[in-house]
């Protein structure tokens, strides 16, 4: 990569928070993953640009209002990175599961139990979906050149995952989860 830093825009669950330290570690670069979640990430964000140092930024395409940092991430030459993910179904699961747990990633496989269920919520299931479709268009309505679109499942099967964070372990009900959001996300189609 000939730029000085990378944006990985990304929807969610869709092992952007991985693969974006991946890349900060890979090319020795700082890692701001969602820097306004944090005001001390905000603040090395804005030293960072300041100084013109490297760094690699994740972000989700409904953060990008959030900061006027990222407004000019956006429209600079740094190196962009679309990352989404080729099972719709499987995203909306991954990221109603974290939902109801509170457990969005961990080092730890078994972060959430080795055997835990995950009680049906329709509103919450409504939720799941509205946040991944609301992303996905408004990566359809950006108007950004990235340098690179990957997927998920593409990360995946090429071994660029797994590097800080696991795979946690899917309730026991994951099927009935999966069943229950196929027949909702069906409604939005």
């Amino acid at each position: 990569m000939n730029k000085k830093s990378i944006l990985l825009l990304a929807n969610f669950r869709t092992g952007s928070s991985d693969y974006s330290y991946k890349l900060a570690t890979d090319n020795n670069m700082h890692w701001l993953p969602e820097p306004h979640l944090e005001s001390s990430r905000l603040a090395l964000l804005d030293k960072l640009i300041s100084t013109e140092e490297l760094f690699v930024v994740k972000l989700m395409p409904e953060h990008i209002d959030l900061n006027n940092h990222y407004q000019s991430i956006i429209t600079s030459d740094c190196y962009k990175i679309k990352l989404t993910r080729e099972s719709r179904v499987d995203q909306i699961v991954s990221h109603y599961i974290g939902l109801m747990t509170s457990v969005w990633n961990s080092r730890n496989k078994f972060a959430r139990g080795e055997i835990y269920i995950v009680d049906i919520d329709i509103d919450k299931i409504k939720v799941s979906i509205d946040t991944i479709l609301k992303n996905d268009k408004i990566f359809d309505n950006l108007n950004i050149k990235f340098d690179k679109e990957i997927t998920y499942e593409q990360l995946l099967n090429n071994g660029l995952l797994g590097t800080r964070h696991v795979k946690i372990v899917p309730p026991t009900n994951i099927n009935l989860i999966k069943k229950v959001i196929e027949k909702e996300y069906d409604k939005h189609r």
